[in-house]
């Protein structure tokens, strides 16, 4: 039950690194075309992966803020 437990804990963890990892790729994808309002890029990728990957306006503003430098 315990080591479930763990188990459970640590596929969380990676499936949250892997989704933040994911929308980045998809972030830098919708950029590659043209520069977008947030609204724009969520629309973006709800569009290209069929509705299969959703995201929040605050999760790409947070990922937007990692590389503004870059943009």
């Amino acid at each position: 039950m315990k080591n479930d437990k763990k188990l459970n804990e640590l596929l969380l963890s990676w499936e949250n690194t892997y989704k933040k990892g994911q929308l980045t790729l998809w972030i830098f994808m919708a950029l590659q075309e043209s520069k977008k309002y947030v609204d724009e890029i969520k629309n973006f990728i709800e569009k290209k992966s069929d509705g299969t990957i959703s995201c929040e306006e605050q999760s790409l503003y947070r990922a937007l803020r990692k590389y503004e430098h870059i943009l």
